[in-house]
């Protein structure tokens, strides 16, 4: 999580497959879920973001277009 000077907070959600991630309407529903309770817990009226740490990145696809706001892929964790 990094709460950002904008009025925003950037949630991170971590998989580490073999191959890039798949994002599913089971998984997208999971990752609302999370969301509404981190808001309720929170009372936080920011808008939050997720960005997905994935080993090997995600693959495109309706519900990642819709529902990740970023990726990092773990080549990119490790660069100079």
């Amino acid at each position: 999580m990094f709460d950002r000077k904008d009025d925003s907070i950037t949630l991170c959600d971590i998989k580490y497959t073999d191959k890039p991630f798949v994002l599913t309407k089971d998984y997208v529903d999971i990752l609302k879920r999370k969301m509404d309770v981190f808001k309720e817990q929170t009372r936080t009226k920011k808008q939050l973001f997720i960005v997905l740490i994935a080993a090997n990145g995600i693959k495109n696809n309706y519900y990642s277009d819709n529902m990740i706001d970023g990726t990092v892929t773990l080549d990119a964790l490790f660069q100079e």
